[in-house]
């Protein structure tokens, strides 16, 4: 019995049993790849979303504050410039975010300042002032005063509604 078996007398020279290596984290398992990549889309898309936001209440507050400037230029006794500077400004603002609206005169204008608004502040009710007021040798101060709540209204509905 030469080199067949091992005699009786010596130990067997066994090894415990061992587990595998643990797995490394490099590279990671296709699951967190797709995690990473719907992550990367949804940061893009939120950053998108909140830089328009932004940009758009940025242009809301530089349209506003042109019209307090032109509240503050302009005194409550004189109705025709402020008219004419309301009705300037108003153009601008749509030149800047509804540039199909510039080619509207007369009721079609009203209609497009009067908007979603079922009161029609525009081609009803004070705005309409705005129709022949910077054409009239004189207008009156009363007529003009509550133009400023309204334009302020459509000024900010007009930048959300028809963001550039």
């Amino acid at each position: 019995m030469t080199g067949a078996a091992n005699p009786a007398g010596a130990a067997l020279n066994l090894r415990d049993i061992h587990l595998p290596a643990e797995p490394s984290w490099w590279p990671p398992a296709v699951g967190w790849w797709m995690l990473a990549a719907l992550l990367l889309v949804v940061g893009w898309y939120v950053s998108c979303w909140l830089l328009k936001r932004v940009r758009m209440k940025r242009r809301v507050r530089v349209l506003l504050n042109e019209l307090s400037l032109v509240q503050d230029l302009f005194a409550n006794d004189q109705a025709k410039p402020r008219l004419a500077a309301y009705s300037d400004l108003l153009r601008r603002a749509c030149r800047q975010f509804a540039p199909a609206a510039l080619v509207l005169s007369g009721e079609s204008w009203l209609e497009f300042l009067d908007g979603e608004d079922a009161d029609k502040p525009f081609s009803v009710g004070a705005g309409r002032v705005l129709l022949h007021g910077p054409f009239q040798a004189n207008v009156d101060p009363q007529q003009v005063a509550p133009l400023a709540e309204l334009m302020r209204a459509r000024l900010i509905t007009i930048a959300e509604q028809f963001d550039a």
